[in-house]
């Protein structure tokens, strides 16, 4: 099934989805940059995760990511 560019993907996480909606609103250009997506959807959890494991407070570690 061909997906429409107004719908996400179910597979992405939230900053999955965060930064698809940042890109359909500032850069429509890169929505189909399904590897910017993806990569900087994992590092973004890495490093929440990360942060958190130091102490970090959710707050904090969800900025930081």
């Amino acid at each position: 099934m061909k997906q429409n560019k107004r719908t996400a993907p179910a597979e992405l996480s939230y900053y999955g989805l965060y930064l698809l909606d940042y890109l359909r609103k500032y850069h429509p250009d890169k929505v189909s940059d399904t590897g910017l997506i993806s990569g900087r959807e994992e590092a973004a959890a890495e490093t929440f995760e990360k942060a958190r494991l130091e102490g970090s407070s959710t707050e904090a570690a969800q900025e930081e990511a």
